[in-house]
């Protein structure tokens, strides 16, 4: 009996030891805001505010403290902080003008496996390299050989359009740009033909589902959140990750094998994993430098292309027919402006960009709905950015929905008005308060090819149909629960024009 009863108290002191220890691990960094003179979200044990967001979502979480705290406060992702900075002075500073003391994107969340070693997600001298090497896929000449398969991926979801409305002409264009977009990086990124509007049921098209189902209230990724030193070394020594292993292994695998073939086969392609095997290099130079990529970085940066040309690409196209709908005398006044400037002309990187009226109305749309309501930024060393003083390894949250939606930055912010984007305000515009592709040297990098590819597709709606909003149309959108704004559904109502 004297035995069981040093046992249970031995057990009982190591209980109430872990207990010590997992709370000194997750307050012993809740007071540096206090420190630095930094109002915020009082956080909870082991938790932080990360439930906050798991909840709310980073844009209503991020409106709610800027409103009571102002454009630069704190709070706690599980033990560690996270600065925001929604002052556009500051945002110079850290996107542009003290870079380098601010190179690195926040350390992944629950992410291993092939996305580690993607621009995205790199860090330093590596990223440095990487994008030197990356940036010329993306010149004007690489992006023109690919207008004509943006070109019948739209003629493609025109057709589709045509054939499939049903007697009320509603459709989700939700769905269909969904669609559109797959097709798009499908043969941009990975050179497949794909049409995943007439055959839904394509193991791309489910791959894509599955891999991109991720929640902010997933058990994993909030475990990932509150322990992120040790979920990083777990998540490598068993190989899992936030992210859908069966679709992971499924890109992992497809980026192999195109790889693989075209090492046999001489043919000429322009997709992005052609241009990044024509820079492939495994082995480091003698001096540490590399110029080329690993075989690692090109399946990680194919994925990567994929991630971030799906769903931000047709969720902004949602959100823009949306406001067309919306709004008849901006879709009547775009839809001349494409046939005076076009005419009968197949739209392109090269003609898309007469189209000033449309940009006007694009950015207007992404101001509204931009794709992602955050970027986020690490700095590197002891930094002072106008009087504050940022330490080492802090991490720097940047409210791109918050710049957005201010009604300091912009005249009633709510309001859908293209004539903001007119050249004449736009000179006078701020640059740092409008950043739907990021700011600074590591803005995506793929901003053009979204860009025309968007233009493409309303240029060919609009050329067919009139849009229009219907019974179903929800006003405001209902917004899914993710990391990205996307909306639950976007039905509409097409007329074909006269």
């Amino acid at each position: 009996m004297a035995t069981l009863g040093l046992w249970v108290t031995g057990l009982l002191v190591v209980i109430v030891c872990l207990l010590i220890l997992l709370y000194l691990y997750s307050t012993w960094n809740f007071g540096v805001f206090k420190k630095m003179g930094i109002k915020g979200p009082k956080p909870r044990i082991f938790f932080g505010n990360h439930m906050t967001i798991a909840k709310k979502g980073f844009t209503e979480a991020d409106m709610e403290w800027w409103r009571e705290y102002g454009d630069v406060f704190g709070y706690f992702s599980g033990p560690t902080p996270m600065l925001v900075v929604a002052d556009t002075g500051m945002l110079q500073e850290i996107l542009v003008k003290q870079f380098n003391n601010f190179t690195d994107r926040a350390s992944p969340r629950g992410i291993s496996g092939i996305m580690e070693e993607n621009l995205s997600l790199q860090k330093g001298a590596v990223w440095k390299s990487s994008r030197s090497i990356l940036t010329p896929t993306f010149t004007s000449g690489k992006l023109r050989k690919m207008d004509p398969l943006i070109n019948e991926a739209a003629d493609a979801l025109i057709a589709h359009i045509k054939k499939n409305t049903n007697e009320s002409n509603e459709v989700n264009f939700a769905w269909l740009f969904g669609c559109y977009t797959l097709d798009v990086i499908a043969s941009t990124a990975f050179g497949i033909k794909i049409d995943s509007q007439r055959d839904p049921n394509d193991i791309f098209v489910r791959m894509a589902a599955k891999v991109l189902a991720v929640k902010l209230s997933s058990p994993y990724l909030t475990l990932a959140f509150i322990f992120p030193a040790l979920m990083k070394p777990f998540s490598k020594l068993f190989d899992i990750s936030v992210l859908d292993p069966e679709a992971s292994d499924f890109f992992k695998q497809q980026t192999e094998k195109i790889i693989n073939s075209r090492e046999t086969i001489q043919q000429e392609y322009a997709d992005f994993v052609q241009l990044m095997m024509e820079a492939h290099n495994d082995n480091p130079e003698d001096n540490g430098s590399r110029r080329g990529l690993t075989s690692k970085e090109i399946i990680s940066n194919s994925v990567l292309f994929f991630f971030a040309g799906y769903e931000t690409t047709s969720a902004t196209l949602s959100f823009f027919t949306y406001f067309l709908a919306l709004h008849q005398d901006v879709q009547q006044k775009l839809y001349e402006e494409i046939v005076t400037e076009l005419g009968e002309e197949e739209p392109g990187y090269n003609n898309v960009g007469k189209l000033q009226y449309m940009d006007m109305c694009l950015k207007e749309a992404m101001r509204l709905y931009p794709a992602s309501s955050r970027t986020d930024r690490t700095c590197v060393r002891d930094t002072e950015v106008n009087g504050l003083k940022i330490p080492k390894d802090m991490q720097i949250a940047i409210p791109i929905w918050v710049l957005h939606h201010s009604d300091k930055l912009w005249e009633d912010p709510e309001k859908f008005d293209p004539e903001r984007f007119s050249p004449e305000n736009q000179a006078k515009m701020n640059p740092y308060q409008y950043m739907p592709f990021g700011f600074g040297p590591r803005i995506c990098i793929g901003k053009r090819l979204a860009i025309t590819e968007m233009k493409v597709a309303i240029i060919k709606l609009l050329k067919e149909f009139v849009v229009l909003k219907c019974n179903k149309t929800k006003i405001p959108p209902k917004m899914l629960s993710s990391g990205l704004n996307k909306p639950e559904d976007m039905w509409m109502k097409v007329e074909l024009r006269n």
